[in-house]
């Protein structure tokens, strides 16, 4: 999943994580969207974020055709 990218970065820094059409995996919020989706983007967060780790050999770089699609906490 998503924290296992995270933590193999982190193993094999420097290292380039790149997500191609992010905005299939982080589109903005709403009342349909299902559970498991929230939890995927909420685990993207933290590891952006860098919890508890060190994340300066991480470079992450995102791709989309449609930024303004983008849940806005991703966009930061």
């Amino acid at each position: 999943g998503v924290k296992g990218v995270f933590e193999l970065a982190r193993e094999r820094q420097p290292c380039i994580v790149f997500i191609d059409e992010i905005d299939a995996l982080c589109g903005q919020r709403n009342d349909t969207e299902s559970e498991s989706s929230r939890r995927v983007k909420t685990e993207f967060l933290v590891q952006m974020q860098g919890v508890g780790t060190d994340n300066a050999g991480v470079l992450v770089l995102a791709a989309t055709n449609i930024p303004w699609s983008l849940d806005t906490a991703i966009r930061r």
